[in-house]
């Protein structure tokens, strides 16, 4: 007798697909498009197996499971929550609502017919659940106290290894396609590769590097059983993610150019600067430490922060010189030094030590005559030619002493046209009133710290002598003039800033001062060490200057939490939540949403329709709205207009991307003729909504289409 299968779902594809899959074999499928209305079926029917989303209205899958599981005349009936599993914590709410399996949402139906299967199988086998006992468990931190049998957790453990072994598997394979595409890309006839083709090899080639990372990072985390150091390791991990990210998005632009037989457009808009190199290096900051590699970057004070040139070429670029450095050097330093040279040019000096490798391979990159080389077979190489091809970039190998080689990069720009503005409150602090003092026994990080904290009004002295920093701020608390601030430039080579954190700290005649530890990526435990040596924040070099200023304005303003330790994670944490209002009418695109925004940290306002959109926004303030044009009730391109209307009121402007499936370039100029930012496609790119939501969070500037 076939057996029946209810499967619990509001997504009307999802359930043709689990369906369609499970039928196949046999069993007899009923639906239910949330747990209320499942709740009704299983009494009226008491399937075989349950299965059911956790997401959904009315009453979610774990809602469902719980009144299952404390029914006993329904509690035996298996139970399975599909799940994303994008929170690490949702299994121990998995295993506390007394779920029997867990199976994750992204599957072949070859692999849901199995586990269904092997679920029933396992039932008979079971027989009775076992009594129901209590475990304590810490997990992530938190304590747990969770009602449980032994038989569930088996089910449970085994379901969520069956779980991770097909999530491992798509890994791979996504691993596997890199690979054959690095490989075609390769293979290409160099007589037939145009110049573009360089761009797509570096792409595919800088995939490397954070990939890596992330693998060593997972590593550490398996090992590490300190929280202060989990949440550091994680906000490395999600740092290269993020690289990893935008290197796909960038790479699949590029594909779909290369496609179509077009150039690669040259994009040129109004960044940062610093922030546009600091990303560039950020995948580094796990190298640093493992090769106690001293990355410094010096920004003179006349260049302009923010500059009109392509930012991802000259992100790009940096990244594949520093790619080249960093696998040939270690135990010495690397010098970013940027500086005007001309007028509608800047110079980028990197120095190193004097390398062989590294004279080889940039020694023939440009012919005598000026021009660049020709195509060479390393993405590396190519690039570096592209850029001096088709930007006008001029790069030089230099040698400024003996020792001491430099690569010499001539960069053409133009200034900015309007300085972008950063969206949210700012700190309300004056900084002016703070005294830093900074120890580096290294001039020139010592200069860079010096010039960057007086950019922002702070008073500030520097010292590279050990042995007076505490005697320098002994004479500043007998003077009346003590410091709020002391930053401790840490060498990669060892780690005595903690014993010199708990001297200040003991030395200290009145409050001491606040430590802010600039370190490279250390050992296992040393978050927990500075908590236990006083410093208030541990930041990792190459530091991000947007990270210092907003610890020490945390620092400063008091609102640091006694006890903890500001990293970039808590910064990242204590962001204020960007409001964004999503009109949507289709269920799937709104969930779908929804878990996009708050897994980015954006507080989320849902419409139905252009009539709900229009009163939310009179009710309340937002600072984004993501349109859908079509939409019953009133569509998207009336709803825009009228809260245009409204900001004609209040003088303000709030983005409005528009989101429509329509291939019509006169619904596309309709919308923007509404009033909208920027229109995207359905079906919605995730990768390129993410690249927005994260460029409109970093400087508020939204590009109109």
């Amino acid at each position: 007798m076939a057996k029946n299968i209810l499967v619990v779902e509001d997504s009307l594809a999802q359930r043709f697909f689990i369906e369609k899959a499970l039928t196949s074999d046999g069993f007899k499928i009923t639906t239910a498009a949330n747990g209320k209305l499942a709740l009704e079926k299983i009494h009226e029917q008491k399937p075989d197996l349950i299965l059911s989303d956790i997401m959904m209205p009315e009453m979610n899958g774990m809602e469902l499971c719980k009144a299952v599981k404390s029914n006993p005349q329904l509690q035996s009936i298996p139970v399975v929550l599909m799940t994303t599993l994008n929170e690490p914590k949702e299994i121990i709410k998995i295993i506390e609502c007394g779920a029997d399996y867990l199976f994750l949402k992204e599957f072949e139906p070859g692999a849901l017919l199995s586990f269904v299967n092997d679920a029933l199988q396992n039932k008979t086998v079971a027989g009775q659940t076992n009594p129901q006992v209590i475990l304590t468990s810490i997990y992530l931190g938190d304590t747990h106290e969770i009602f449980t049998n032994n038989r569930q957790l088996l089910n449970l453990l085994l379901s969520a290894y069956r779980s991770a072994l097909q999530a491992y598997q798509r890994y791979y394979q996504y691993k596997f396609e890199v690979n054959k595409l690095k490989k075609e890309l390769q293979s290409r006839s160099k007589k037939n590769t145009s110049t573009d083709y360089a761009l797509l090899k570096s792409f595919v080639n800088e995939l490397r590097t954070p990939l890596n990372n992330i693998l060593h990072i997972v590593d550490l985390l398996k090992e590490s059983d300190d929280k202060a150091e989990r949440e550091l390791q994680c906000q490395l991990a999600g740092l290269n993610s993020d690289h990893l990210l935008s290197i796909l998005n960038d790479l699949q632009k590029a594909l779909d150019y290369h496609e179509k037989g077009d150039d690669l457009p040259i994009h040129e808009t109004d960044f940062n600067i610093r922030d546009c190199i600091e990303d560039a290096l950020s995948p580094f900051v796990v190298q640093t430490g493992e090769k106690q590699i001293e990355l410094i970057l010096r920004i003179h004070p006349q260049i302009p922060l923010f500059i009109h040139h392509d930012p991802n070429y000259l992100k790009h670029l940096a990244f594949v010189i520093m790619d080249v450095l960093f696998q040939n050097l270690s135990h010495c330093n690397i010098m970013i030094n940027i500086e005007p040279v001309e007028e509608q040019r800047i110079k980028f000096l990197i120095s190193f030590p004097a390398n062989d490798k590294i004279l080889d391979y940039f020694s023939g990159l440009i012919h005598p005559n000026g021009q660049p080389a020709p195509q060479s077979g390393d993405a590396g190489i190519d690039f570096v030619n592209y850029c001096i091809a088709k930007l006008d970039y001029k790069i030089a190998l230099k040698k400024e002493q003996a020792d001491t080689q430099q690569i010499e990069i001539l960069i053409p720009f133009s200034a900015a046209s309007q300085k972008p503005a950063a969206p949210g409150p700012e700190t309300d602090v004056d900084l002016s009133s703070i005294r830093a003092l900074v120890y580096s026994d290294q001039w020139m990080s010592g200069l860079v710290l010096e010039e960057l904290l007086r950019q922002w009004k702070i008073d500030v002295k520097v010292t590279g002598e050990q042995q007076k920093l505490v005697k320098v701020l002994t004479q500043a608390d007998q003077a009346k003039n003590p410091f709020n601030l002391l930053l401790i430039d840490a060498r990669p080579d060892n780690d005595f800033h903690f014993e010199l954190a708990k001297q200040v700290r003991a030395a200290s005649q009145g409050a001491a001062p606040q430590i802010i530890l600039l370190t490279n990526f250390g050992k296992p435990g040393d978050a927990r060490r500075c908590l236990e040596s006083g410093i208030a924040a541990f930041l990792l070099k190459p530091i991000r200057s947007r990270e210092l200023l907003k610890t020490i304005r945390t620092i400063v303003s008091g609102a640091k939490p006694e006890n903890t330790l500001i990293t970039r994670h808590t910064l990242k944490e204590s962001e204020p939540a960007l409001k964004v209002l999503v009109a949507e009418d289709n269920r799937v695109n709104q969930k779908l949403m929804i878990s996009i925004l708050k897994r980015a940290g954006f507080q989320v306002e849902l419409a139905g329709n252009g009539q709900e959109a229009v009163a939310l926004f009179k009710q309340k303030p937002f600072d984004l709205v993501l349109m859908d044009m079509q939409m019953p009730v009133m569509d998207g391109y009336t709803a825009t207009r009228e809260i245009r209307k409204l900001e004609e009121q209040s003088g303000k402007h709030t983005p409005i991307f528009a989101l429509t499936a329509s291939e019509d370039a006169r619904e596309i100029e309709g919308a923007l003729k509404a009033g909208v930012d920027m229109v995207l496609r359905k079906p919605l790119n995730l990768n390129l909504l993410k690249e927005k939501l994260t460029a409109f969070r970093a400087n508020g500037k939204i590009e109109k289409n």
